[in-house]
């Protein structure tokens, strides 16, 4: 599985929702100290925040990629 932000060009990198999550943990300096787990949390309350209130799942990567694509941050490519 690959992920795209709709409206890039590039996938991002990682072949799964594990994956995917440590690339963007290790992309931020913002959270940088934190685990895969608290920095799904943070990001979840950021994106409350900014979606209008959509509620994204963190008790484990899969299920929190899954809610970012249901709720169109992510498109999942073949």
């Amino acid at each position: 599985m690959r992920y795209l932000i709709p409206g890039c060009t590039q996938p991002l990198p990682g072949d799964s929702p594990r994956d995917l999550v440590y690339y963007m943990l290790g992309n931020t300096t913002t959270f940088m100290q934190y685990s895969a787990e608290t920095y799904m949390r943070h990001f979840a309350m950021t994106f409350y925040d900014v979606s209008g209130g959509q509620l994204l799942t963190t008790s484990n990567p899969d299920d929190f990629v899954a809610d970012l694509v249901a709720y169109g941050w992510l498109t999942q490519l073949p």
